[in-house]
């Protein structure tokens, strides 16, 4: 089984820090989150048999930290920035392998170990789904992530609907009903089960979408199976602010950054020093891109704001 671990987005809900992308930067203690990605998997799997999918120009960078980590470990980068389901077609025409886990670089999960288990589940029960989708159990209202309604109390079920980032009032009635999940954007499958339903689905040349919308949202026997562990894909700089350890004030810092009576904040500073004196509850990130200066709470906001400032 190859582990294709996607690395070639540029997402606007971390702005500014834009360059290099989310995966190549923020830091789990000593490492990336692509490399804390490459050490998840290489606890059970062969260095060989891990695979990042990225783009050109951050092809370097990713061969550089995946060095650091093991040189067995392939990069691919696609030959254009075309969404993640042509990256995906780009991948299999690589490997002749019969199994493939697709998972984003950017991902926060613990256990491990128990996560692992249920990857090893998976595999050894697909054989009547076209893909198994993994689903996390949501915890609060969220409308940044698509959801997927199911039978959250079996272990591995058919997916009844997709649906892509809802409102806030469909969000807490999802959470309220018990039967949605978090898509978590990871995937497995069999080559010749997946093939097979491309046939169906698939009329002429790859459309620049993603894998749930090119793919998966047309598939049949698409199955989901729940997680229950902790996951997040630090997408907004409130959930960065959440997955990371916080000092005795709950602060997380990140670079040359300073205080005094300064609390629950989140400072990230890479191009000069921050000293924050008498503040609270704020996020505070210094790139080369520009300077964000919200409140905690506000990060959903970002992406439009990003977006704004860029067609300027």
């Amino acid at each position: 089984m190859k582990i294709l671990i996607l690395a070639g987005g540029c997402g606007t809900r971390l702005w500014p820090h834009m360059n290099p992308p989310k995966p190549f930067f923020l830091k789990d203690g000593t490492h990336t989150l692509l490399q804390k990605t490459l050490l998840r998997f290489i606890k059970t799997y062969p260095a060989h048999d891990l695979v990042i999918l990225t783009q050109k120009a951050f092809a370097a960078i990713a061969r550089e930290q995946a060095d650091a980590i093991a040189p067995e470990i392939h990069v691919l980068a696609e030959p254009e920035k075309r969404n993640t389901a042509p990256a995906l077609l780009y991948a299999l025409q690589h490997f002749e392998d019969e199994f493939f886990f697709v998972t984003p670089s950017d991902l926060l999960i613990a256990p491990e170990n128990l996560f692992l288990e249920k990857l090893h589940f998976a595999k050894k029960n697909s054989e009547t789904c076209s893909a198994v989708l993994f689903g996390i159990y949501p915890t609060s209202p969220n409308t940044d992530f698509g959801y997927i309604k199911c039978d959250p109390e079996k272990e591995i079920s058919p997916v009844e609907k997709f649906l892509e980032k809802p409102s806030l009032s469909e969000a807490k009635s999802y959470l309220e009903s018990g039967n949605w999940l978090w898509n978590s954007g990871m995937l497995l499958f069999h080559r010749n089960a997946f093939f097979a339903e491309l046939e169906k689905t698939l009329k002429g040349p790859c459309p620049a979408l993603s894998i749930d919308h090119a793919f998966l949202e047309h598939f049949e026997n698409l199955c989901v199976m729940p997680l229950a562990l902790t996951w997040s894909d630090v997408g907004t700089w409130d959930s960065v602010y959440e997955a990371y350890e916080k000092d005795e004030n709950q602060n997380v810092i990140m670079g040359d950054v300073s205080l005094q009576n300064t609390k629950n904040s989140l400072i990230l500073g890479e191009i000069r020093p921050i000293k924050a004196i008498d503040i609270e509850d704020l996020l505070i990130v210094d790139a080369e891109e520009g300077l964000l200066i919200a409140k905690r709470g506000s990060s959903q906001k970002l992406a439009h704001a990003a977006q704004q400032h860029a067609s300027k």
